[in-house]
């Protein structure tokens, strides 16, 4: 990836990028309800622990699990996510773009604003996450486990799959 940066990709297309961000972050967010069972069962597993030890942190412990580690590596490791068939060859510009889009998602989930002194081509996308961190905290609200039993299964649940040889049923 020789030659790839973000400068090359932001130079004079801030707009262009951040609507793409945002058509992204709408794409996700619109379809809440089409996330995978066990996508949506460990979600709704880290917010509610996220929400036993410190209620102030459960957006940054969902956009950690959600946006973090699942959709934002998607967007630039697409081929081993499954996004895209083997083969898809994309040029050094799409691949600088789709990664600018994935560290503006990983910081709006993560609510951490871009720095001058570590990102200065990144800082103008800090608009966009002041724009989109209401309806990030509104999505993040919709994996709310009211019922503690219900929370409990999560948890029995997540344990069976990641250590069956805790579990005796």
């Amino acid at each position: 990836m020789e030659g790839i940066t973000v400068k090359n990709a932001l130079k004079n297309h801030i707009p262009m990028l951040t609507k793409f961000c945002a058509d992204v972050f709408d794409s996700i967010t619109s379809t809440r309800d089409r996330l995978p069972g066990p996508v949506e069962n460990l979600s709704k597993l880290i917010y509610m622990c996220a929400y036993q030890k410190d209620p102030t942190r459960v957006y940054a412990a969902v956009g950690d699990g959600l946006f973090v580690r699942l959709f934002c590596p998607a967007l630039f490791q697409f081929i081993s996510y499954g996004v895209a068939p083997e083969g898809t060859v994309l040029s050094a510009d799409v691949k600088a773009v789709l990664l600018v889009v994935a560290k503006v998602l990983q910081n709006l989930s993560l609510g951490v604003y871009f720095d001058y002194s570590i990102d200065p081509d990144l800082v103008p996308f800090n608009n966009f996450i002041d724009n989109n961190t209401e309806v990030f905290t509104e999505y993040c609200l919709t994996f709310k486990v009211c019922d503690r039993k219900i929370f409990f299964f999560y948890l029995l649940f997540f344990l069976a799959v990641t250590r069956p040889s805790l579990c005796c049923f």
